[in-house]
């Protein structure tokens, strides 16, 4: 018992002891209580390498989302191979590596068609629950997501493609399908959405699937949030959560955030030290809005206009914001 109470004692004094590191001129502090994991994320694509680099960041969550410029989503991919699940190799290899890194996937599934900005047709709601179940069950998912972004009027014509808010009470009939099919089998499962919420106009979707799923601990709902360099403000993020939690109380996430360079550069080609060290600071004061995660967008380039949003260089070398996810950041 006189050692217990030691131990507890070294333990706790220990949690005031503050460990540090230099790196390029900036300072980086442990957590005064070091989770491990801590609730940070950031988001890989498919066939992703980095393992190594993943694992030292010491994040609870890597968001998987499979469907690349050019490569279709999960469903689609397994739709245009006759449903046979030897065409999803690739996943299994992908979460296998997410795993190794001591990491849980966080698997995004949407299904629109390639190259199109639409929603699922009502006929299959049904075959895609029962698809994303099927999936749960031979990769043993602890965490899943729903489609992405259905709010952003914009879409993603190569990618996700956008349902609109004149189709939430569709997009509510289709979420409560997938959740129901996989609950029914898997209860543990978390489940979630996340929302561009580019606009206060496109609210009315999230708080519809809010009073769906409230007071329902199984649910989040995620928020993305692209800021702009010289523009950037950490209390936008903050005020998107906030007008969130007027209608949810549940768990709240920010699934994909990063710095994008200007208006012009809508995304970013050239990183330079100045948004590299603009980036950092972005990343580690993002990490202090009150939210139950936040996952980075992402851990290498998704495509040459996405360069600066990255956390590795191109050699796979950690940057400066990588640290700032790694670590409290402190200039």
């Amino acid at each position: 018992m006189i050692r217990f109470f030691l131990f507890l004692t070294v333990l706790i004094g220990g949690l005031h002891v503050r460990a540090s590191k230099a790196v390029d001129g900036y300072t980086f502090y442990l957590p005064l209580v070091y989770q491990q994991p801590y609730p940070c994320g950031v988001e890989v694509w498919r066939d992703f390498n980095y393992t190594d680099q993943l694992s030292d960041l010491n994040c609870r969550y890597t968001r998987y989302n499979p469907g690349t410029v050019n490569s279709p989503n999960l469903y689609r991919t397994w739709l245009m191979s006759d449903k046979n699940w030897n065409s999803l190799a690739f996943a299994v290899t992908d979460i296998a590596k997410i795993r190794a890194a001591g990491s849980e996937p966080v698997v995004v599934f949407f299904g629109n068609q390639a190259g199109t900005c639409t929603r699922l047709s009502a006929l299959r709601y049904q075959e895609f629950a029962n698809f994303v179940r099927e999936a749960v069950s031979r990769w043993d998912l602890k965490y899943i997501e729903i489609w992405n972004e259905p709010d952003y009027l914009g879409g993603h014509p190569n990618l996700y493609g956008c349902w609109g808010i004149e189709y939430t009470a569709a997009f509510v009939q289709f979420l409560q399908t997938v959740t129901e099919t996989v609950w029914n089998i898997y209860p543990q499962v978390k489940i979630g959405t996340s929302f561009a919420l580019s606009s206060t106009a496109t609210l009315p979707m999230p708080e519809a699937v809010a009073q769906a799923y409230q007071d329902e601990p199984r649910f989040f709902i995620g928020i993305h949030h692209h800021s702009v360099y010289q523009q950037t403000n950490t209390q936008q993020a903050s005020e998107k959560l906030a007008d969130v939690r007027e209608f949810w109380n549940g768990e709240l996430w920010l699934t994909e955030v990063s710095l994008r360079k200007s208006s012009q550069d809508v995304y970013c080609h050239d990183p330079t030290s100045d948004f590299q060290q603009a980036q950092a600071d972005f990343v580690g004061d993002i990490m202090q809005v009150e939210a139950d995660a936040v996952i980075v967008y992402g851990l290498f380039k998704y495509s040459e206009s996405w360069q600066c949003a990255a956390l590795l260089q191109n050699d796979g070398s950690p940057n400066l914001a990588y640290y700032a996810l790694q670590m409290e950041y402190v200039p």
